[in-house]
């Protein structure tokens, strides 16, 4: 690689034919849509597609450096929007992130494994996970699925205190009367011995404590 290859570049809107990012770079980077960040990402998935323009080639890296700072610059002052993270150069050899770009990389990962989630993400999730009907079979899988296993004692306890205090409907007490009474209880069958039985007896004798389970 020589010293003079690098260049300064611009990102166009497909749809718009806006800029919306500034950046340097050398060989085919100007072209690559891998290593961008998620506003780059967002905005090139709505907009179906980018074009490259280069504003100024055969440059050191430091000239492709100032170039793309006073582009960005020179955007910020004519109100042109952009989805560059910093003001330019954060490219440079044994550049230095400072700490605010760093924070703002955490920001942009917020909900990701290992951070915190936001309350609009938390907003999503809990709908995901109640405001979706289970089928049938789902519900039946899942019964299958959690047959002899015991919960610890800690999670017992926690299932208790997020229960205090919820006041039931007459629907859900009649259904738990008739559970508990055996009117509804679920007929499952031992994959071991084909036998019948209700929930409680059937785990107790029968599925992994079954006598003619093969091992």
């Amino acid at each position: 690689m020589t010293a003079l290859s690098f260049y300064a570049y611009e990102h166009i809107r497909q749809d718009t034919g806006a800029v919306f990012y500034v950046g340097k770079g050398s060989g085919p980077r100007a072209n690559l849509s891998t290593g961008r960040n998620q506003y780059w990402k967002r905005i090139v998935s709505k907009a179906k597609a980018f074009s490259v323009r280069i504003i100024a080639s055969n440059l050191d890296e430091e000239l492709a450096h100032l170039v793309e700072t006073e582009r960005i610059n020179q955007c910020k002052r004519l109100n042109i929007p952009l989805c560059n993270l910093t003001d330019g150069g954060e490219g440079m050899s044994g550049y230095v992130i400072p700490e605010e770009i760093k924070n703002k990389i955490s920001a942009s990962l917020s909900g990701r494994a290992g951070t915190p989630l936001s309350d609009k993400a938390k907003n999503l999730l809990r709908v995901a996970k109640t405001g979706v009907p289970k089928s049938e079979e789902t519900k039946q899988k899942l019964r299958l699925a959690n047959l002899g296993k015991k919960a610890s004692a800690e999670a017992r306890k926690k299932m208790s205190l997020a229960h205090k205090g919820k006041k039931r409907s007459d629907e859900f007490r009649k259904k738990l009367g008739d559970a508990r009474r055996g009117k509804s209880q679920p007929k499952l069958q031992c994959p071991h011995c084909s036998k019948i039985g209700g929930n409680s007896n059937m785990v107790r004798w029968h599925f992994s404590n079954c006598k003619q389970k093969v091992i």
